[in-house]
């Protein structure tokens, strides 16, 4: 009773109030911006050493945004991947419509050096199936030529895809 009447408790639980309601509005904040860098773990870290300053109630309202922030990133992500692969692709498609299979195995290859990408297993699968297709493209090819008794012309169209395809016999 003494502690209450005392005029320093009172301002000392109005400060701590507004130390609250300040903290609770940054971990809110902390927690939309997940959606734009991914840091769930840390804020997820910063929730839980605020359990014992923030009513239960807002720190379940934080977990469960960010829960859904956390989803929402990750459909976010997953979207931009297949963006990104559905634009190499068609990039790919291009060149080899052109007959162009030299540049479309170079455009594989310069997303192949960026390093942690997770499309690299995407990359080398639609690389080697490029260089198997050429390969297929020239022996066809080839052997129109021949049945045209077109032979240097046979050999030429065998030789691009010999040279340029690794392990090409």
């Amino acid at each position: 009773e003494v502690i209450e009447e005392d005029l320093n408790y009172s301002e000392a639980n109005v400060m701590l109030s507004d130390v609250k309601e300040k903290y609770t509005k940054a971990l809110s904040e902390l927690v939309a911006n997940c959606l734009e860098n991914g840091d769930f773990d840390n804020v997820r870290g910063l929730i839980k050493k605020a359990e014992e300053y923030i009513p239960a109630e807002d720190i379940q309202t934080l977990n469960d945004t960010l829960d859904k922030n956390e989803e929402q990133y990750a459909e976010d992500q997953a979207a931009k991947l297949e963006a990104r692969k559905l634009e190499v692709e068609s990039e790919i498609t291009n060149f080899i419509a052109e007959g162009d299979y030299l540049t479309a195995i170079a455009t594989v290859e310069t997303y192949l050096t960026q390093e942690d990408d997770p499309l690299t297993e995407w990359y080398e699968t639609r690389e080697t199936e490029i260089q198997e297709q050429w390969i297929t493209d020239s022996i066809a090819q080839a052997e129109n030529l021949l049945s045209q008794g077109l032979f240097d012309e046979a050999a030429g169209a065998l030789n691009a895809a010999y040279y340029n395809v690794p392990d090409a016999e």
